[in-house]
């Protein structure tokens, strides 16, 4: 019987459906995978994915965190939006209605950057600390939360609040992409990244309990 492998994030961590088998995700054939990430996520509904996601007892765990600058809106409840998980649409998100839009944009030029990342960071911690209490293997990477890697004092914060989880943190980050693109819906489109990010879970999953 598969390990079953539970995966939460933004964009980055879901496949595309017209892109089959080139996402990391499909490449861990060891693994039965539950897919619970959704596309233009905030770390706050990746919190809600995880936590959801435990109920089902997996076997294994990986996180891609998100931007710190999203927030959250109430998705107006349609047929395509059945998942409890599809209850919120973030500022990056093209159904906001035109109060929420006004408020995302303020929001961005209004809200303390530096705190945000400090909260998201222990948003963060808190997930990897519980995998690690619960004593399920994981393996995680900071994607949009940090992938501006020459800002030195963003590092420092990284590895202030993160640091003690570094042997689970995946080397490669997806959202360092340089030819970023919107489609496939998981922007990453190189065979070397996505091969190379598969690997990665994979050895990380295998070798540390």
């Amino acid at each position: 019987m598969k390990k079953k492998l539970l995966v939460v994030g933004d964009s980055f961590m879901h496949p595309d459906p017209e892109y089959a088998g080139q996402h990391w995700s499909e490449m861990l054939p060891d693994y039965e995978i539950s897919m619970f990430s959704q596309s233009g996520s905030s770390n706050g509904m990746i919190a809600n994915q995880f936590f959801e996601g435990l109920e089902l007892n997996p076997d294994a765990a990986v996180i891609g965190f998100t931007a710190s600058d999203r927030i959250e809106f109430k998705l107006e409840a349609r047929p395509e939006d059945a998942r409890n998980n599809n209850s919120w649409i973030t500022g990056s998100h093209a159904a906001l209605n035109s109060v929420q839009k006004i408020a995302a944009d303020y929001y961005a030029t209004a809200v303390c950057q530096d705190m945000q990342f400090f909260k998201n960071l222990l948003l963060a911690r808190s997930l990897l600390l519980t995998l690690e209490k619960k004593k399920i293997p994981f393996a995680y990477t900071c994607n949009l939360l940090f992938n501006h890697l020459d800002d030195q004092e963003g590092q420092a914060q990284v590895d202030k609040y993160l640091g003690e989880f570094e042997q689970h943190r995946c080397p490669t980050n997806l959202a360092t992409y340089p030819n970023w693109k919107a489609s496939p819906g998981f922007h990453t489109d190189d065979p070397e990244w996505q091969t190379r990010f598969a690997h990665e879970v994979h050895t990380i999953l295998k070798i540390i309990p």
